[in-house]
């Protein structure tokens, strides 16, 4: 008796799925939610016309769905960014949702089988997302940075690798706020930093790069190389003494591995401070001026690297400066007055005989030098020559007084007198230039004194 009824009503319900089929042009998730409880009454009637609408109706709605879903996995086939994976992503999420409420979370209905195979794809488009966002993710931050093997010149810093969905392609490492530019090897978790200075402190950071980019930098880490100062010198001795200045030698400490090397030497002079660099001490060996002449000095030394002073002074005691200037330019000066005693005294500086006539030659040149004599020649049997003028022979003998240049054969006694002034007139001529430059000298190094 009711047949007209359900008849009238499959008529009403099918002429609304027509409506939503063919009068809308875009399906919106209120019509889908419209048409599924419009399918779900119709599917009671069991009536092959209604259900062939339904089909259409269920055909259509997989239809919107597939294509949200297809618009999803486009975006993960290229690389759109994380903006895009997000919608996506959001997409996806939608449309299971949207699933979920339309099924009332049973999709296993048979009336409802429709959606098993929309949720399969919703499944699949999820695995996608996931997959493409890993892909597009970059690495995460790099972590536990240690170091190993410091020194005073170097030190290793190391860490672990980072979670990353691609592999690792390099490593970009800042030293000091300053980037490298040369990166590691993906594989390679450490770097060595050489060429440091001793007891600085340094930072760094770390960041990894796969095929998306870098990730985030590592947290700042902080190390200290150690600092180790010389050993003490050795064998330190005087080489040289002057009235000035003081030479003195040692053996240099030897460089231990991974530190550095001598840079400079600290000199203590009567407690007076003073540095020398390599260049002044080449060879363990320093010249110490500015001194006082006839002085005792207390002299020690210590050696210097970048990292510091040596702990252990070693110190040479009481050792003296010469006092020869002074000593020198007295003996001139005692010299000096010695030749200026008695200037007009007369000394006699020649005295010999001479007798054979082939080989002795008289020069008085090689006697009297520059300054005046009084020539006494007695006995003479043979003739000489005194400036170009003759002389004859004398019984008596002669007299002559001049500067030095009488040549020819004598036979007989020659005696040559002189006054001391004349005589020594050279010498004093020469000691006056040179105590002259002895008080010259001792004016500079008084001068100069610096200890």
């Amino acid at each position: 008796e009711d047949e007209k009824c359900v008849r009238r009503i499959a008529e009403d319900l099918q002429q609304k799925i027509v409506v939503e089929l063919c009068e809308s042009k875009d399906m919106t998730e209120s019509r889908a939610s419209s048409l599924v409880l419009l399918m779900s009454k119709l599917r009671l009637l069991k009536h092959e016309e209604v259900d062939t609408i339904i089909d259409g109706a269920e055909s259509k709605i997989v239809r919107h769905y597939e294509s949200r879903l297809n618009g999803a996995t486009e975006i993960c086939a290229g690389r759109f960014g994380e903006r895009n994976l997000r919608k996506a992503r959001a997409i996806v999420e939608d449309v299971r949702s949207s699933l979920h409420q339309l099924t009332n979370g049973n999709p296993d209905d048979d009336a409802l089988k429709w959606a098993r195979s929309l949720n399969e794809k919703v499944a699949d488009g999820l695995n996608k997302v996931t997959k493409k966002e890993q892909e597009e993710t970059p690495p995460d931050i790099p972590s536990n940075l240690v170091t190993k093997n410091r020194t005073d010149i170097s030190a290793a810093v190391v860490w672990n690798a980072p979670l990353s969905y691609t592999t690792i392609e390099t490593y970009q490492i800042s030293f000091n706020g300053d980037i490298l530019g040369q990166e590691l090897s993906g594989k390679t978790c450490w770097k060595l930093f050489n060429f440091l200075h001793p007891g600085r402190e340094y930072d760094v950071q770390v960041r990894a790069k796969n095929s998306s980019g870098y990730g985030e930098w590592s947290d700042n880490f902080s190390f200290k190389t150690t600092a180790t100062v010389p050993d003490a010198v050795q064998d330190l001795r005087r080489e040289e003494t002057k009235d000035d200045s003081l030479t003195i030698s040692w053996i240099e400490p030897k460089v231990q591995e991974n530190t550095t090397a001598v840079t400079s030497y600290r000199v203590m002079v009567n407690g007076n401070e003073m540095h020398y660099s390599l260049g002044k001490c080449k060879g363990g060996r320093v010249k110490i001026e500015r001194l006082r002449p006839n002085t005792n000095y207390r002299i020690s030394i210590q050696a210097i690297n970048l990292a510091g002073l040596c702990e252990e002074p070693k110190a040479l005691d009481g050792i003296k400066t010469s006092n020869v200037v002074a000593a020198e330019l007295k003996e001139k000066l005692d010299r000096l007055k010695m030749y200026q005693k008695d200037p007009d005294k007369e000394e006699e500086v020649y005295n010999r005989h001479y007798d054979n006539r082939d080989s002795d030659v008289f020069s008085l040149a090689h006697i009297s030098g520059n300054f005046k004599c009084n020539y006494e020649v007695s006995d003479v049997e043979q003739p000489y020559r005194c400036n170009n003028f003759e002389w004859q022979r004398v019984r008596g003998g002669c007299k002559w007084s001049g500067n030095s240049q009488v040549n020819g054969m004598v036979i007989g006694h020659v005696r040559v007198r002189a006054k001391r002034s004349e005589r020594y007139k050279s010498e004093i001529e020469m000691l006056e230039k040179e105590i002259n430059a002895l008080k010259e000298k001792t004016k500079l190094i008084h001068e100069k004194v610096h200890f």
